[in-house]
């Protein structure tokens, strides 16, 4: 029987302002974790973060920030601008843990975001985390170069 071990998942922005998702710790009762599940555990760790009254509606835009879509940046575009919602007084909306978990792993699967384990970068959503080889994984928002 394995002894359950925690790894942290860090979530980065670069060039972001304001706080961003906080990092959470995800419990694995294996050996391993595939990414797609360590994902939808870390989605699922940073909204109770959020239900536990952490500035509620900026860990909002950071968490929209993190896992932003294709289709909500080129309806923006059209718009005009990319920018999130403006900051409002009162309370956020509640959050569908399964519904953002689906939209991060949409996300990591567009290539929004990468996922760094062990010295290296995971790119399927098939790929293990295994316990003990990563301490930390960061999951790092990418942002296309002006230009490029």
């Amino acid at each position: 029987m394995s002894v359950p071990v925690e790894i942290e998942v860090r979530s980065r922005c670069p060039g972001s302002d304001g706080p961003g998702v906080p990092d959470v710790r995800v419990v694995l009762a294996d050996l391993g974790i595939s990414v797609r599940e360590l994902i939808r555990r870390a989605v699922a760790a940073q909204l109770a973060e959020l239900a536990a009254g952490r500035e509620r509606l900026d860990f909002r835009r950071a968490l929209t920030r993190q896992y932003l879509t294709d289709a909500e940046v080129a309806a923006m575009a059209r718009e005009g601008a990319v920018r999130l919602a403006a900051r409002r007084p009162g309370p956020v909306p509640d959050l569908d843990p399964e519904a953002e978990a689906d939209r991060a792993v949409a996300a990591f699967r567009r290539g929004v975001f990468a996922v760094f384990a062990g010295g290296r970068q995971l790119t399927s959503l098939d790929d293990v985390v295994r316990a003990g080889a990563a301490e930390r994984v960061v999951f790092l928002r990418l942002t296309p170069l002006v230009g490029g």
